[in-house]
């Protein structure tokens, strides 16, 4: 029986905004308010979903750390997000977190993308589901629209090179300037079997005046952790290190 891994944070913002309601407390008065109860019924609901999807009742619930390590790489790390969370987030958070103990993973300074990415990469069962992209950069089987599908090795490594390229605005990360999706595919698939995708990358860098040391930041800021990069007896991430030139 497959174990679903599911993103967590985004399954609490969906639930808590669908709850979120407006009133005219008076004439031209306007106030929001949210029922507790029902964001967390309906957080149940959706988990209950996800699981039909693969017929199993085997799941965890990946949550993100309250800190960042990537903002110790980044200070500016998601420093533009400026949209409000829905109300009442922190304290339905709080109580789901609660409710469901036996199967929340939360690891230190950790954001959930990595938590998936670190439990999928260790046990061919587990089966992720999210809606971030970032998620492709994840070999291993993935609960979709479409159903399950599989992200090979090759694919996986392929989107992160090309993310560190990108960059992600969302997370306030540049990534190489005058590059967007279809230039930086273009180079990957270029460098694709060549086992030299980290030396493409770096010169696309350097023509844009950029050093080593700032790819390198790019890198790991876009690497969503497997495996191989968190060690679990120390709780702490190992920083991503390039294997070529």
């Amino acid at each position: 029986m497959h174990t679903l891994l599911i993103d967590a944070d985004i399954l609490l913002y969906q639930a808590a905004s669908s709850c979120e309601n407006e009133v005219e407390f008076e004439d031209d008065i306007w106030v929001l308010w949210t029922d507790e109860n029902e964001a967390v019924a309906k957080f149940d609901s959706l988990v209950v979903n996800l699981l039909e999807k693969i017929d199993t009742y085997s799941y965890k619930l990946c949550f993100s750390h309250a800190k960042n390590f990537r903002k110790d790489l980044y200070p500016d790390y998601k420093g533009n997000r400026t949209t409000r969370k829905p109300m009442g987030f922190k304290s339905i958070r709080e109580r789901v977190i609660f409710e469901n103990c036996e199967k929340v993973v939360i690891y230190p300074k950790l954001e959930a993308d990595d938590v998936l990415g670190i439990l999928a990469t260790s046990d061919p069962d587990y089966v992720i589901w999210s809606i971030d992209k970032d998620l492709k950069q994840i070999p291993g089987k993935h609960l979709t629209e479409e159903g399950v599908i599989k992200v090979s090795q090759e694919e996986a490594d392929a989107f992160f090179y090309q993310q560190i390229l990108t960059g992600d605005a969302t997370d306030n990360y540049k990534g190489c300037p005058g590059i967007g999706p279809v230039k930086a595919e273009g180079i990957i698939k270029l460098a694709s079997g060549t086992g030299k995708e980290w030396s493409f990358i770096l010169a696309a860098y350097k023509k844009a005046g950029l050093t080593d040391e700032e790819t390198l930041v790019q890198a790991r800021l876009a690497r969503i952790l497997r495996s191989t990069d968190w060690d679990d007896n120390k709780q702490k991430v190992i920083l991503w290190e390039p294997t070529t030139a």
